[in-house]
């Protein structure tokens, strides 16, 4: 059986950044999950996007997201605003092996549109590094953030690759010991599934490309008794 604390202090954790909404948190406490996946429960390919939605302000939205960072990873995210010089920052991204990638808008339209769907789509990056007549190719499967104070539609390829969480509280400036006891805990419900048998849970829909994303993090979390993440994802497409 699962260990309800461990769940429960990341649920707490959501709720002291203002997510509220059970299937908000839920989509908040797997991208908490998500990097560490990687580490110790053999997560391969794509991870989906995480949009952080409806942050009172830019800051805020900025401050909840670097606060997920640090408890999936123990350090900030690399952030990447869409225009010009995206390819180029996820460029150095990759170069740096980063942990975390944190969109500051989500575009509708334009070139920036594909050049996140490829990133979100594959597990390696190739472009020129800034500065050089240097390429590079290299993994890049961070943990993706995103931060919107619009709830315009999103273009419909990222939608469909999006988790939408809904920031509708106060925030509350969670403290580096709470932002810990949540990595800890994200940690011990991935052991806890494992030790388990990796049981999986039947009929969740489809979440097409993160078929390995959905068969560790997604999994693990609607075992340990939370509602299922992918119901974030607003998109009724095909997938």
């Amino acid at each position: 059986m699962p260990n309800d604390s461990h769940l429960e202090t990341l649920s707490n954790l959501a709720a002291s950044l203002g997510i509220h909404d059970r299937l908000s948190a839920a989509a908040a406490i797997a991208a908490t999950l998500t990097p560490l996946a990687r580490l110790q429960a053999g997560l391969a390919g794509p991870s989906p996007l995480f949009l952080l939605e409806d942050a009172t302000t830019e800051r805020d939205g900025e401050e909840i997201a670097s606060a997920l960072a640090l408890a999936a990873c123990h350090r900030g995210a690399v952030w990447a605003m869409p225009g010009r010089s995206l390819a180029a920052r996820l460029t150095q991204a990759a170069l740096r092996g980063s942990e975390c990638v944190a969109l500051s808008y989500l575009p509708s339209s334009g070139d920036s549109v594909q050049t996140i769907c490829a990133a979100l789509t594959n597990e390696t990056w190739s472009g020129r590094i800034e500065g050089t007549i240097e390429s590079f190719e290299g993994p890049l499967v961070p943990l993706w953030l995103a931060v919107t104070r619009s709830r315009d539609p999103s273009h419909p390829d990222l939608a469909r690759r999006t988790l939408r969480i809904v920031c509708d509280g106060d925030l509350e400036h969670p403290s580096a010991a709470e932002l810990g006891a949540a990595h800890r805990a994200a940690r011990a419900l991935l052991l806890a599934w494992e030790d388990a048998g990796r049981p999986t849970q039947d009929g969740l829909r489809a979440f097409g490309g993160f078929e390995g994303w959905s068969a560790t993090v997604r999994q693990a979390l609607v075992w340990a008794g939370a509602v299922d993440p992918v119901d974030a994802c607003t998109w009724r497409g095909e997938s």
